[in-house]
């Protein structure tokens, strides 16, 4: 009853309640005037009297120490009952303390993210500023010329205008497209694509042909998360109709082109009304598209948009620096 009472102190309150109740069921042994845990020569926490020189008590490595040593065989068999529930319970007080250390490293790094982010938005938003005035100031003459507020235009000075409004109003769009906040991407479809359509023994049906293609990563744009799911209900849907061979074939082609996953089994019946539209929602949401074919062989063919290869390459820290260029001309 002790041990499970300790137990459960540990279980509700951390290993170091536990380590307290411990050492206070030390203390109830016959004879026993104090109490020690031990992590190798380093001593954890002592409850009771101080141990006296003629007591004998050195560190140990031993999880748990008591001062004097109880008499009899029976304290003795309890000792090491407690003894050996001191040691589970300083292995669980090291993994709390490498726990905690590991939370610490990860707010510090949040922290340290939040502030990244907090610099790059300022940045952007200088950069909105600093690229969309002139803009405005020159569609803004441009337009008042146009309506004739300077004199009258000859046609080919109304086309030169016109032309000028219109290239203004195209660079306002890339303009609008690079200082977009910046989404999150996945820097390679391969992996993946390997684990949502990995098969596991107890699969007999069909068996799994990749095609992926070698090389640099493929990258897609999109929260890793959103993809992630994607991709693991295709599998689903693919496991719950085919049989025999699936042949799934990513088809990367150029940096700035959609990616195509392309997936072609033999189904047994028909995909559900409820999984297709799952799969179509999933794409849209990522800015992609999907189209299923029934006949001859079931097909999916999947669209995932690329990361931006300018964005990519600059980033928007690039335009975060005051003076840097903004790589839109």
């Amino acid at each position: 009853m002790a041990l499970t009472e300790i137990a459960e102190q540990a279980l509700r309150r951390g290993a170091r309640a536990g380590l307290a109740a411990l050492l206070h069921e030390a203390l109830r042994l016959p004879g026993t005037e104090g109490a020690a845990v031990y992590d190798g020569s380093t001593r954890v926490a002592m409850v009771g009297i101080p141990p006296r020189p003629r007591d004998g008590v050195r560190q140990r490595t031993s999880a748990l120490v008591v001062w004097p040593e109880p008499p009899g065989p029976r304290e003795q068999a309890q000792l090491a009952q407690l003894t050996r529930l001191g040691t589970a319970l300083l292995e669980a007080r090291a993994r709390e303390v490498a726990a905690g250390a590991r939370q610490a490293r990860m707010l510090e790094q949040q922290r340290r993210q939040q502030r990244a982010l907090s610099r790059l938005e300022q940045g952007r938003s200088r950069a909105s500023h600093d690229l969309r005035t002139p803009l405005m100031v020159m569609r803004g003459y441009a337009d008042m010329m146009l309506k004739e507020k300077a004199g009258p235009l000859t046609p080919a000075m109304r086309r030169y205008l016109e032309r000028l409004l219109s290239v203004a109003a195209e660079q306002a769009t890339l303009i609008d497209q690079r200082l977009a906040p910046m989404r999150d991407s996945v820097d390679d479809l391969r992996p993946l694509i390997c684990e949502a359509f990995a098969t596991s023994p107890r699969t007999r049906r069909y068996e799994v042909r990749l095609r992926l293609p070698p090389g640099p990563p493929v990258a897609v744009r999109g929260p890793s998360v959103s993809v992630d799911l994607l991709l693991r209900a295709l599998g689903r849907s693919v496991r719950g109709v085919s049989v025999g061979t699936v042949e799934v074939t990513l088809e990367a082609g150029a940096e700035d082109a959609p990616r195509r996953l392309i997936v072609s089994a033999t189904a047994q019946r028909a995909l559900s009304v409820r999984s297709t539209a799952k799969l179509h929602q999933l794409a849209r949401h990522l800015g992609g598209g999907l189209s299923i074919q029934a006949e001859p062989r079931l097909e999916f063919i999947l669209r995932l948009p690329p990361t931006d290869p300018v964005e990519a390459r600059l980033g928007l820290g690039t335009l975060a620096e005051p003076g840097a260029s903004s790589g839109l001309g």
